[in-house]
This record gives C-alpha cells, structure tokens and sequence, in this order.
C-alpha cells in the first residue's frame, strides 16, 4: 500500500503528534508499505528551526525508509495566540500552494491519503489533495478541538469556536473514515450526527524497547514533570499543589522539563512564591531526557480539571508507563484518570479542591515512608503500567491495527 502521510509534526520533534505519526510510519514501513510523509520543518517547541535545516518552499529527504516531503513553516516561539496561528496558519497555506504549483513533486499514486490534526488546520491540504487526485481521505482526529477552545475559556459564541467547530466537523463528514485517539472522542462525534461506522478508535501508544531504570535509594523524593508548558497543563497549580506537600525524611525535589506558552509564567511563579527546590530545564534530546527518567520517583501528568478534557489521554501517560515509571495524575474524571485505577499506575488527584489533593498526596506517601514500603509500591506501580501498556497499548499491535483501516478503505472515494 502507498500512504500519503499529512502531518504538521514529525521527528525529530517530539510532539505526541510528531512521534505518533513517526513510529506508524516506520512499523508500516517496515510491513514493506510505502509512506511519504509531508510535514512541515522541526520547529516545536521552541519555535525555532532545529539546527541542519534550512526552510526551503519545498524539500526531500529519507528517515529510516520513510519518504519526507519538508513543506515550508514560518516558525515562530508558542507563546500568544496570534504568533501560533501564524505558525499553524502558514504550514496550511504553503501546503496549498505546493499542492498547486509542486504536485509533480508530490506526485499522486497513493492508495490513500491520512491527515492529521496535530493542528486543527493541517487536514485541510490533505483532504484537499484527496479530493483534487480522487483518493480516499482517512481523518486522524487527535482532539476535538473546539471543544477543547471552551475548557480554556472561550465562548460558544464566540467566532474562533463557531469556526472550528464548522471545520472539524466538516472534514469528519467529508472523510472516507476517522481515527479517533479515545473512545470519549468517539461519543462525542457520535452526539455531533457523525456516521458510527466509519468512526474508529486508535489510542496513543508506547514503543515498549524504551525502558528506563530504577534509580539508587536516597533521601530525595523526585518528581518531574516532562512536556509542554501550556494552558491546557495547569502547572502552576500542579507547583503550588506539590510544593505544599511534605514527606517525613525525605526532600521532595521538583524537575520541570519543557517549553510552551507558559513557561515565563511558570517561571515568575517560582521566583515570586520562592520555591527552592523546583529546578526548570528547556526541552531536550530525548536521549538525555532518559536520565532524567531514571532518577525520578514519580512521574507528573497533568490536564486542567475541566470536565472538557474528560475524554483526553495525554501520551505522556504510556511513555511513562511504559517506563514502569510510577505516575502522579493532575485532572477531571474521565479517561486518563480510569486508566490510571484499573492499571494501578500511580496516584490520581481528579479533586477540584487544592487543598485536599494536597493532603491526599501527603498523607499516601507519608503512609508509604512510615511502612517502609515507597520503594516496593513505587516498584509495583512502575510493573502494574508497564504490564498495563504491553496488554492495552503497544505501539506495534496499535499501528497493525490503524494499517487494516486504510486497507479496508483503499479504492473507496
């Protein structure tokens, strides 16, 4: 089969977009399928073009036998509204303009053609391209976006929201089929008319070679946060959540690792509040991530508790699991946190109320010091998550699953 791959993120960045559409691209490639993956250039999160590469309106390379079609981007840093959608705007504009004017570059002999919303604009050139060629459109559809512009505080009257909503839902109709990452996702389209039959679930998974050791006993408790500074993250709750705990003989150390809109903010927090032992570090390779991994004792996801992202799984959560890294939720009720309680991954603090997620963390790893037993249920979280991710959400049996989909779409315009 020949996919044609439309993606905004690819590696090496380390968007969950980006390494979502790189690991199905190199199991599929590996299958003996063909991808060509048209993105656009490494700029998240910093907003910068990564080092070794030099925008061009359009250019070739290989990765690991996948085929990369590099779309021009006008980069910029993720830190207001307007400087992101120039960024997303652009990937979308340039991407119609190679459509037009480069398609011999391109070319057309796909079986299919899959978009992603890693941004809610970037399938907008996919289904176009399908459409112009009579190839069958595969929507990925990583969040409902519109939904998600209402738990950070817009309006359902507001433009921006009337707006995407139009256009998510437009191109779900117009697609051959849709691959949703949650089954919460699933519903909700489902409540918005979208056909059942052609709505699919393929989640988030973890690549299970990747695993991270355990690190030596100390007196120090880690816990580390590694992702994106955003609105949607609510990190300065989390801080002021965890820098309220306290573990008898032990010193909670704090590691942030990452970038995003936030970050200045997150920053002033510390400073203002005179929190000592929160250390921020910018976002890195992920091979010296890992060492930040193994020292860690519990790892941080985090969701704004808003009941909107009831239905969100943040892929953080299978890479941490699937390090048998023991887990420290931030969130509403819903998906994640239900992962969390049947796989017995860690602790989940879904209270509304600050005070009482606080003394609810305090009191669980006091009880754990007291006994004796941090280190064995630490042990025991990290195997119940990893055995959890190996069961539910590998990689690999993931991706063999969302190639029959295409397959069984191939020559259905």
């Amino acid at each position: 089969m020949n996919i044609l791959y439309v993606s905004q993120f690819f590696y090496p960045e380390r968007a969950a977009a980006a390494i979502r559409a790189y690991e199905n691209a190199k199991i599929w490639t590996s299958l003996g399928h063909s991808v060509t993956l048209f993105t656009g250039y490494p700029n998240f999160p910093t907003g910068r073009i990564f080092e070794d590469y030099k925008v061009k309106l359009l250019e070739k390379e290989e990765i690991e036998g996948i085929k990369v079609i590099r779309n021009k981007v006008i980069a910029k840093p993720n830190t207001t509204k307007i400087l992101r959608a120039v960024s997303y705007f652009s990937f979308t504009f340039f991407s119609l303009w190679n459509i037009f004017f480069n398609k011999k570059h391109i070319k057309s002999n796909y079986d299919v053609v899959l978009g992603t919303s890693g941004t809610v604009f970037a399938p907008i050139p996919a289904y176009l391209y399908a459409k112009l060629n009579k190839i069958p459109f595969v929507l990925e559809l990583r969040d409902i976006t519109y939904k998600q512009l209402l738990a950070t505080g817009s309006s359902k009257k507001s433009i921006s929201y009337k707006l995407i909503r139009f256009l998510e839902l437009s191109l779900c109709k117009r697609a051959r089929a849709i691959v949703t990452l949650t089954e919460g996702f699933r519903r909700e389209l489902l409540e918005e008319g979208i056909e059942e039959q052609k709505i699919h679930v393929i989640p988030n998974g973890f690549n299970l070679e990747k695993e991270s050791q355990d690190k030596t006993n100390s007196q120090e408790l880690v816990i580390s946060y590694f992702g994106t500074f955003g609105y949607s993250q609510d990190l300065t709750r989390v801080i002021n959540i965890l820098n309220g705990v306290h573990v008898r003989d032990r010193k909670i150390k704090l590691i942030f690792i990452g970038d995003g809109a936030e970050r200045d903010k997150l920053l002033n927090y510390k400073n203002k509040e005179g929190i000592s032992n929160l250390e921020f570090l910018s976002s890195m390779p992920q091979n010296d991530l890992e060492k930040f991994y193994e020292i860690s004792d519990f790892c941080v996801v985090a969701l704004k508790n808003n009941k909107m992202f009831r239905n969100t799984i943040p892929s953080k959560l299978f890479e941490i699991m699937g390090r048998r890294k023991p887990l420290i939720f931030f969130g509403p009720e819903g998906e994640a946190s239900l992962i969390i309680r049947k796989s017995k991954a860690g602790i989940s603090l879904t209270s509304e109320d600050d005070i009482q997620n606080r003394e609810l963390l305090g009191r669980l790893l006091n009880e754990l010091v007291d006994s004796g037993c941090l280190e064995c249920q630490k042990k025991e979280y990290g195997g119940n998550g990893y055995n959890y991710v190996r069961e539910n959400y590998n990689r690999q049996t993931l991706a063999e699953k969302y190639l029959q989909i295409l397959k069984s779409i191939m020559g259905k315009i």
